[in-house]
């Protein structure tokens, strides 16, 4: 069903490279790698007061599908991508702020990595209240691709995380890019924002910790939290644009421009998301029937 649901797309995206996750060890750009294969474990989000595991995720539901390499036609897929966001014509595009993320060994924090939550709101069925949706599909939800160890991060205070965008390269079927821009100009990165204190955040993640369900503490996990306030410019998040955050000490200034850049950062943790249009969702035979809430009164943007 995986394949079968990423055939269904129905659109020539670039082949996925990134076949492993980067540790960066500390100052000389020192590494270490894991099979991004491993990294396929269940995904929370913390919130002032709640937590809350992202459909499709919980341990149960990945073991289940890794076992048969398949999905059940009416359940969620594993949603999470570490190089491509997918947004499909026919949802609006999502509201995204800037986010950190843990990840887990049996409740104890290993790695820091930097993301960005995207969210498409839409209203529950039967007049009910907001819902907004994490998993919508594959590709939906970005996560960093390199990782800084929790120990070698320093104190949370002294993190930043820095935010900067361009305009990917166009697809084949697209043509070239808009006259008067050259090359050069299309690919240079662009502040999206100035960097952002992540210890806020950290000190939720910490906190959630504290009081976390026994699910939380169990083996491998991803927990994230939103930067408070640190929502992204409208259009920050869209078709055609490759998002670059790097999550550093307070004492670099990390440029994506500058070629050295990763050796003055020293120990940082990193993303870079390509955005993707793809077709519309809601018209696919494939679609898991609980994603049809979703898809319900969306219109193509």
């Amino acid at each position: 069903m995986h394949a079968l649901l990423a055939l269904s797309v129905g659109v020539s995206l670039p082949s996925a490279t990134r076949n492993t996750i980067s540790i960066v060890t500390g100052m000389g750009g020192g590494k270490q790698s894991l099979p991004l294969a491993l990294c396929k474990w269940p995904i929370w989000w913390a919130s002032p007061g709640a937590v809350t595991c992202v459909p499709g995720t919980a341990a149960e539901a990945v073991a289940s599908a890794a076992a048969a390499d398949e999905v059940v036609p009416s359940s969620f897929v594993y949603p999470a991508g570490f190089e491509q966001l997918w947004l499909p014509e026919d949802l609006p595009l999502p509201s995204s702020r800037l986010a950190v993320g843990a990840v887990l060994r049996d409740g104890v924090p290993l790695y820091l990595f930097p993301s960005v939550e995207t969210v498409v709101t839409r209203r529950s069925g039967g007049g009910g209240g907001l819902v907004g949706w994490h998993n919508r599909g594959l590709n939906s939800l970005p996560l960093g691709g390199t990782w800084m160890p929790w120990a070698g991060a320093g104190p949370p205070e002294r993190l930043r995380l820095s935010a900067f965008s361009r305009r990917l390269p166009p697809l084949a079927d697209q043509g070239a890019a808009p006259e008067g821009s050259s090359p050069e100009e299309e690919r240079r990165w662009a502040r999206v924002a100035e960097p952002a204190a992540v210890g806020q955040a950290v000190a939720l993640l910490l906190g959630t910790l504290a009081d976390a369900p026994d699910e939380l503490g169990e083996g491998y996990q991803f927990l994230l939290a939103p930067l408070p306030g640190e929502a992204l410019p409208e259009g920050a998040v869209q078709p055609g644009v490759q998002l670059g955050l790097v999550l550093s000490d307070a004492l670099s200034d990390p440029d994506l421009n500058e070629p050295g850049w990763a050796d003055e950062a020293g120990c940082f943790a990193a993303a870079d998301i390509a955005v993707y249009q793809v077709p519309p969702g809601g018209r696919s035979e494939y679609l898991p029937a609980c994603y049809k809430p979703l898809y319900s009164g969306a219109a193509p943007r």
